[in-house]
């Protein structure tokens, strides 16, 4: 019977991947926009959107785990 490894802090989902390179982009983000564009940099907008955006980037990924199933 094959067995597949289950997703874990040191092996994580796509989703959870994906989630953490989203909020990564999104800061990296919010830093350029506030010290280009100091208009838009208000922290209560952004940090409001922030979990969409993170929803909305885990949405579009598959979730099937980063893991070879072994046979």
């Amino acid at each position: 019977m094959a067995t597949t490894p289950q997703a874990s802090g040191i092996n994580p989902t796509n989703k959870l991947t994906g989630a953490v390179v989203a909020t990564l982009a999104w800061n990296v983000s919010r830093v350029l926009v506030s010290n280009l564009f100091p208009a838009y940099g208000d922290v209560d907008l952004w940090a409001a959107a922030l979990p969409v955006y993170v929803w909305a980037f885990g949405y579009i990924l598959p979730d099937h785990a980063n893991v070879e199933v072994q046979k």
